[in-house]
């Protein structure tokens, strides 16, 4: 029995309507899972550049704090500091005073004085360090276009002496860099300071290595600014190395791992206040028994 043309027509009808009706509710849901992903993942992007800005205010308001912070010690390391040249000074002309009318001092005698001006010399160079502490943050920089390839080897051969008799091998891997805009005897001062921590630290001999190249950093916020090119300068040592303990306080005023060596605690911290006057970083990574890789970053478009 043939089926009846019109209920032929509306079976097919039907079956298109339904086809029609089953594209519609793919495509819908389709839309809506699409939709929804894309909000979850709104969503995980806003949660990252919230927790971004709550990073970046708590590092500036920490950074606020410490330079309070550093220019109140200052002013008290500045006075303290100039408060014991004076009777320093009388001191070591006392005991100069009492060398030359001493007509044959005695042994005993003559390793009193010389223990004297040796200790007044220890005091000098505390007294030098405060005051290098001290104008770190407020001294006015004299800026310029710099190569930091030329830099570092000026720095290696105020040292050489005391890497050759040291047993230190140094390893220099010098990128091709443009020259950035710093203060290069304050960027001397810390590159100075770091070798010589180096050497202090291969007591032994070691190996001294030291690369420089130039980078892209990329936005720490999405769209937030434009990738910034830095310069950015490594020394790695084989020396004893740092305990793990001790890495969050190497920048700290006064702390310090040479307590035998007579350090004083101010060569670090110093270098850190200068590098961020240069808008730069400087980080440290080490392993006792190890060695101790310092990094520094300075911007290229300051």
């Amino acid at each position: 029995m043939d089926t009846p043309p019109a209920v032929q027509a509306y079976v097919i009808i039907s079956f298109v309507l339904f086809a029609a009706f089953c594209g519609l509710i793919f495509y819908l849901l389709t839309g809506l899972l699409t939709r929804q992903a894309q909000l979850k993942k709104a969503r995980a992007q806003l949660q990252e550049y919230s927790a971004n800005l709550e990073k970046m205010v708590a590092e500036r308001t920490a950074q606020l704090l410490q330079s309070q912070k550093m220019a109140a010690l200052g002013q008290l390391a500045a006075g303290v500091a100039h408060e014991l040249n004076t009777p320093l000074g009388t001191i070591y002309n006392s005991s100069f005073y009492l060398k030359s009318e001493l007509p044959e001092p005695s042994v005993k005698v003559q390793k009193h004085l010389a223990l004297i001006e040796n200790q007044v010399e220890r005091c000098r160079k505390i007294i030098k360090d405060l005051l290098n502490f001290s104008r770190a943050p407020s001294t006015s920089l004299d800026l310029k276009r710099t190569d930091i390839n030329q830099v570092l080897e000026t720095c290696l051969s105020l040292v050489e002496k005391e890497l050759n008799s040291g047993g230190i091998v140094v390893s220099k891997e010098f990128a091709e860099l443009p020259e950035i805009i710093v203060d290069p005897s304050r960027l001397s001062q810390v590159f100075f300071n770091l070798i010589l921590n180096a050497v202090q630290a291969m007591p032994t001999g070691g190996e001294l290595s030291l690369y420089t190249q130039c980078q892209r950093n990329k936005p720490v916020l999405h769209k937030a600014k434009l990738d910034q090119e830095t310069v950015t300068v490594t020394m790695k040592d084989t020396g004893v190395g740092i305990p793990s303990e001790d890495l969050d306080k190497l920048f700290i005023p006064f702390f310090t791992t040479k307590q035998n060596q007579g350090g004083v605690g101010l060569g670090l911290c110093v270098s850190y206040e200068i590098i961020k006057q240069f808008g730069g970083n400087i980080r440290v990574e080490s392993k006792s028994g190890v060695g101790t890789t310092f990094t520094i970053s300075l911007p290229l478009g300051r």
